[in-house]
This record gives structure tokens, sequence and C-alpha cells, in this order.
């Protein structure tokens, strides 16, 4: 159930030009704020991305970036269905919402391999 949010409003009441300057300039002190904490985590995912790893992948060892890393694990995310891929999926969407993204190519998402001895269904 909703909150009521309208306890934390201040009234509408004429503003003073000096007090409307002072919330003009706090709002924008916040904004940048916003805005560098926002600038920061692309830089962190941008170098993630880019970093190499060493990752092992059906018991073998594989140098791997962190752009292959990352599309792997949100593979076996969404395959495997559940919570997990729920919240995945809204993470996605919250972040690249307002954003024009392209997507380029074929999407296609594969079946896990099946284990050994494992029944056919």
């Amino acid at each position: 159930m909703p909150r009521d949010k309208t306890a934390n409003l201040r009234p509408i009441r004429a503003l003073s030009k000096d007090e409307a300057k002072k919330r003009g300039s706090a709002g924008g002190k916040k904004s940048v704020v916003a805005r560098h904490e926002k600038k920061l985590m692309s830089q962190i995912y941008g170098e993630f991305l880019a970093e190499r790893f060493k990752v092992r992948v059906d018991g073998a060892e594989q140098d791997m970036t962190g752009e292959k890393l990352v599309n792997r694990v949100v593979k076996q995310v969404l395959i495997s269905g559940g919570p997990a891929a729920v919240s995945l999926m809204r993470e996605i969407r919250e972040a690249t919402e307002g954003s024009k993204v392209e997507l380029l190519g074929p999407i296609s998402i594969g079946l896990p391999p099946k284990p050994e001895g494992a029944p056919d269904a």
C-alpha cells in the first residue's frame, strides 16, 4: 500500500526573493552531487567492462573481458528465470530508462547445457 508522501512537502506560499534563491541554490547543489555520483558509477562500470578476468568455466580456466563475463552471467540469470531474472530485468530497465539504446544484430539466448545423465524432458 502506498505511503502518504505529502507530509514531507512544504506548503506552497509566496516566497521572498532571498528564500527562492536559497532553495534554488540548494537544489542546484544537490543536482551537481547526483550528477557526479552518476558519472562516477559510469566510470566504475566502464573500467570493469574493460578489464580482463580469469574465470573457471566447466572446469577449464578462461581469460575473458569484463564485457563477456557480464554477458555470460546475464544470460545465465535470464535463462534460470525466477525472481533473480525479474529483478535483473527491472534493474536494466531502470538503468536504461530514457536512454536511446540501439541493439545491433540478432539477439539469442541459448539454453544451458544439460548435465550428463540428466533425463530428457
